[in-house]
């Protein structure tokens, strides 16, 4: 009779370990995004804490085209942040190795992955790989005057 060990329950076990368990990502009652779902835990402190407003932070819908391409700029900065850290672990095929889910190397894919779709359908000019910037003649180092 009781809801000890209940459907719900079970499913939180299942997916309590995994960092993207999206539609589970908002069960009320559960102790809030920091005892659920990383994702949660993400946006609130994106937001800037409990109580916080989207709206607060990006502004009222729709988007000025600047404030988008600033959430965009922001947005690619984080990923790229995220992408350079799973690099460290991309050669690391033991499981759960990555957010207790994921190896090194599957992790690292599909971040790799995210990139270039993100780039690809961001309506900006990003690329992914990013270019490296190009080397200077020898001789150029100082600014390339002469004596």
């Amino acid at each position: 009779m009781g809801c000890f060990q209940s459907l719900d329950d079970k499913r939180r076990g299942t997916f309590a370990a995994d960092w993207t368990p999206l539609e589970y990502a908002a069960v009320s009652g559960f102790g809030g995004p920091a005892k659920f779902c990383p994702l949660d835990a993400l946006v609130v402190e994106y937001l800037g804490g409990k109580g916080k407003e989207l709206k607060d932070k990006i502004g009222e819908m729709p988007l000025s085209e600047d404030k988008a391409k600033e959430l965009v700029k922001e947005v690619w900065e984080g990923m790229k942040n995220l992408h350079k850290s799973l690099s460290e672990k991309k050669d690391d095929d033991k499981a759960d190795a990555v957010y207790g889910c994921y190896s090194g190397k599957e992790a690292f894919t599909q971040m790799d992955a995210c990139m270039v779709d993100f780039a690809a359908n961001s309506h900006s000019e990003l690329k992914w790989p990013e270019e490296a910037p190009a080397e200077k003649p020898a001789g150029m180092e100082d600014g390339g005057e002469g004596e």
